[in-house]
């Protein structure tokens, strides 16, 4: 499939916009186009996925950097938090077999957007630009457990922690999805290089022709995001995690 590898651009572009306007994980959505497109196993994918993930996430953090849509005391501590807990993931990621990685992934998108699906209305009653941090801190296992996930599936921490921030930090979904690119940033870039440190493997040709896709669709996606109303991000970030979610587990099983 190599002579294909040309459509990792094009991949990059649109994934990289959604990821930028909705804060879900880039690696819920390259895991399974490199699965299926490349045949890649789910190893190799994920170590892939999380190197794209990097570069991706560095153009997307920078775009809400600079426009001051981050809530930087939160992303701080939060990465601070997740950082251990990627490497680990990163470790069982490397020793588990490919059937329980595939069904792993459809689960945990499944599970991610009933998440967003249920509790209260989510954009009723006060909104805030940043998060008060001793409320911040009773919700630090998120970062924790997502961080693992992250490290073992690719999944982006801000699958779990965008819900987070919006329903209990009252955080804005634009301000959320801004802290969650840079959170997720720190995150990806420790566990590919984990991934590799524990004997993984990435296709390089991928990534290089992933690059240039996903560092343009980072700044499209961050400008278009200003422009799009917050219940609409959400039912998108919806209706894409199910329709992954029970494709994976299909495909697992």
């Amino acid at each position: 499939m190599e002579e294909f590898y040309f459509l990792s651009f094009f991949a990059g572009i649109l994934i990289a916009m959604m990821v930028t306007m909705t804060g879900i994980g880039g690696g819920l959505l390259w895991s399974p186009f490199l699965m299926l497109v490349y045949r890649f196993s789910p190893e190799k994918a994920i170590t892939t996925a999380l190197f794209i993930q990097m570069i991706g996430m560095l153009g997307g953090s920078y775009q809400y950097l600079k426009s001051k849509r981050v809530d930087l005391k939160l992303a701080m501590l939060y990465s601070a938090l997740a950082l251990p807990m990627v490497i680990l993931g990163s470790f069982i990621g490397e020793t588990i077999g490919e059937k329980v990685l595939t069904i792993s992934l459809g689960i945990v998108a499944i599970g991610v957007a009933i998440l967003f699906i249920s509790g209260d209305d989510w954009y009723g009653g006060e909104v805030k630009e940043r998060s008060d941090m001793k409320t911040a801190i009773k919700y630090g296992f998120v970062p924790l457990t997502s961080s693992l996930l992250s490290g073992v599936l690719s999944v982006g921490v801000g699958d779990f922690i965008v819900p987070v921030m919006v329903k209990k930090l009252k955080l804005s979904m634009e301000i959320a999805i801004g802290t969650a690119l840079t959170i997720m940033f720190v995150v990806v870039t420790f566990g590919a290089f984990s991934h590799i440190f524990f004997g993984g493997s990435a296709s390089w040709e991928v990534i290089l022709w992933a690059t240039g896709g996903v560092l343009a669709g980072g700044v499209i996606g961050s400008n278009i995001s200003k422009k799009v109303n917050d219940a609409f991000l959400r039912e998108l970030f919806i209706f894409i995690l199910l329709f992954i979610g029970i494709h994976m587990v299909y495909t697992g099983v």
